[in-house]
């Protein structure tokens, strides 16, 4: 059941704060405090979390907390039930003027074109996350390099930003790394936490008949084999 103070501030947002220029940061932060609140193991960096400029980074990423990105049982939480829930909120929102109205219009007008983008054929869909970090880091696992480079590097100190240096990333992705290969909590940086990851992973790897080490295989669950 969504909590009526929620709405509340979800209602005030469009009476006073809400730009059209900026609905794409609006929508990205949602986004991400949605997965926060909503995954069933999470980690803040502070004790305290208030969603403001200073938790996210400048593609509107949370930087102070970390989260699993799945529920109690194990369902991945997608962005289309994110997106279906953003409905709802609107549906429910209260009396409006012309100007609140017409914003909530452009918003949901803006959650349309999302979710028709997100009907984009595999072909496209395939191509966009083959450009994100995890699936670029997530190969370097499937290889070998990776867990290779760890063995030789671990006794080192500062380790981890090594072999995320050696392998040709910013060394701010060096928690892909740590957490990958320490495997101590379920986030979204801990590529071996997520099933759909390592499923497109392993595919990309037999589709391109790309040599995948034991040390992957053997983490990867047994339905993907």
């Amino acid at each position: 059941m969504i909590k009526t103070p929620y709405i509340s501030q979800f209602q005030m947002y469009f009476g006073m704060g809400f730009k059209i220029q900026e609905v794409e940061k609006f929508y990205k932060r949602r986004f991400e405090k949605w997965l926060f609140e909503n995954s069933h193991k999470k980690n803040k960096i502070n004790s305290l979390i208030f969603f403001l400029d200073t938790d996210f980074d400048e593609n509107n990423n949370l930087i102070t907390a970390s989260y699993s990105q799945v529920t109690e049982d194990g369902i991945p939480l997608t962005e289309d039930d994110f997106i279906e829930d953003e409905f709802s909120r609107l549906h429910l929102l209260g009396s409006l003027n012309l100007h609140e109205k017409k914003r909530v219009q452009f918003y949901g007008d803006f959650l349309k074109k999302k979710r028709k983008d997100d009907e984009k054929s595999f072909t496209e869909k395939d191509l966009s996350y083959k450009n994100t970090n995890w699936f670029k880091i997530g190969l370097t696992f499937a290889s070998g390099e990776a867990f290779n480079l760890y063995k030789q590097y671990k006794e080192e100190k500062g380790h981890f930003k090594i072999i995320t240096e050696e392998l040709g990333f910013n060394a701010s992705l060096r928690p892909y790394f740590s957490e990958s290969i320490n495997r101590t909590r379920e986030s979204n940086k801990n590529i071996f936490s997520s099933g759909d990851k390592l499923q497109k992973i392993y595919q990309h790897c037999i589709e391109y008949n790309i040599p995948i080490s034991q040390p992957f295989l053997k983490l990867l669950p047994t339905e993907l084999i």
